[in-house]
Parts: C-alpha cells; structure tokens; sequence
C-alpha cells in the first residue's frame, strides 16, 4: 500500500507514527480539540490535506446545521441530566473535560460525570460509576447491532442495578461517526 496520506491523532503510539513516517508515509497528526468548534476546524484541514475543500465545507455546514437543531431543541431544558459517554473500547471508558466530546455533553445541557477529570479519556471503575449514579448512559457505537450488544451487557451485569439509568433504562445510542 502506498497511502496519500495517513490522519493520526495526538494520542496515537508515537512510535507508530515514527515508524509510518520511517517508511516515508505522508502522515498529519491533529489534535481533536476539546471542543465541538476544534471538530469542525479539523474537518477543514481534513479538506485542505485532501484538497476537498468543497466536500468538507459542506460537511461543516451540514454539522452546524444538526447542531442548530439540537440546541433549538434543547432550548427549554430546565433539569440537565448526569451523563456517562461510554466510549466504544472495553472498559468503562469515557471522555474527561479536556475531550471535544465533554464539550458536546455540555453543550446538549448535560453534566458529563467525569467532566471534573482533567483528562481527555479515561476508564471509570464499577465503583466510580455506581457513586456517580449517571441518569442517562450514552454509548458510542459503529452501529446499533454494536450498541445493543454494549447496552445488554451493561442491563445484565447486576453490579450496575442500582444506577439510576440503568434501572430506567434510559441508555441512547450515539453513532461513533
């Protein structure tokens, strides 16, 4: 394989990415940003790099759109709700506050319960996630097959029974993409 181009992302092993750069690949390392503007700025570059600049303007303008949307939504929100992201590795992972994906929580009127961890990702134990007692668990997925498999596993642990989104079964799909 001779790629054009190969996106890595600060995070990546760094000796991978010497080692892709050894081999003379052409690779740009971006930093995701801790915000849903650095997310966007990102897509730009991303067009720039791959002179697509007119596919990734309007990628940009279709994302602000949908966002317009949710805010619109969200508008009368009066009670954010506790939100654990879990993130689609094994684990608990999640996002902390240095994460564009905090960001989102807090921009859709929720409390991320790890956005007091300077971190961008970290991996909660049970016993951090049962004292944080989220009311809504948002779980990244490729797909919903992927999801509903994360979302049972987490309704069957009987460890997880007395976290508040669990027994409500208030558990969202957000697709990775």
């Amino acid at each position: 394989l001779r790629p054009d181009l190969v996106i890595a992302f600060l995070g990546n092993p760094i000796g991978v990415v010497n080692k892709l750069r050894s081999l003379d690949f052409p690779v740009f390392v971006f930093d995701s940003g801790r915000t849903l503007a650095g997310v966007l700025e990102m897509v730009e570059k991303t067009g720039r790099l791959t002179f697509r600049t007119g596919a990734a303007d309007a990628l940009r303008r279709q994302l602000e759109e949908e966002w317009g949307r949710v805010r619109a939504a969200l508008r009368d929100a009066d009670r954010p709700p506790r939100v654990f992201l879990s993130l689609p590795w094994q684990g608990l992972w999640t996002c902390g506050s240095e994460s564009y994906l905090n960001d989102l929580i807090v921009q859709a009127k929720g409390i991320n319960i790890a956005g007091g961890i300077r971190r961008r990702w970290l991996n909660l134990t049970r016993e951090q996630l049962l004292h944080d007692n989220p009311g809504a668990i948002i779980i990244m997925a490729k797909d919903q097959s992927q999801f509903a498999a994360s979302r049972d596993t987490l309704l069957a642990d009987p460890r997880l029974a007395a976290i508040e989104a669990v027994r409500a079964r208030n558990i969202r799909f957000l697709d990775e993409n």
